[in-house]
């Protein structure tokens, strides 16, 4: 008699089938981890891992499609041009006159160094 077969093939054929969907799966998870410029080595439980986390960061993300941005009318520009040349008139007299004012700081300290100097001369 020929020895019985006892469903070994039947197991083997499934096993080979859930390991090509496990492989499949991971084909998908690396794909999708791709399109989510997220790295794609690892194993399945890792992908999953991975994903997991990037969507629990993403969830409360403002979405960036045009529909959902609002549309901000074009204005005027703040300041007229001659609001600007105003401006920059006074900003011009302002700097001029903080230029003066530390020449005038500044030669009056060379002139007390120069008198302090004299005097350590004199005295020593």
């Amino acid at each position: 008699m020929p020895p019985v077969r006892r469903g070994r093939t039947r197991e083997t054929n499934e096993g080979s089938s859930s390991q090509l969907n496990t492989m499949d799966n991971v084909a998908n998870l690396r794909q999708q981890c791709a399109e989510k410029g997220l790295p794609t080595n690892g194993r399945r439980n890792v992908l999953i891992a991975r994903l997991q986390q990037h969507a629990a960061a993403n969830v409360n993300l403002p979405s960036t499609s045009s529909e959902s941005r609002p549309v901000i009318p074009e204005t005027q520009p703040a300041l007229t041009e001659s609001q600007l040349a105003q401006i920059q008139g006074i900003v011009s007299r302002i700097v001029e006159q903080s230029l003066a004012e530390i020449a005038t700081n500044v030669s009056s300290h060379v002139e007390l160094v120069a008198s302090r100097s004299k005097y350590s001369n004199r005295c020593g």
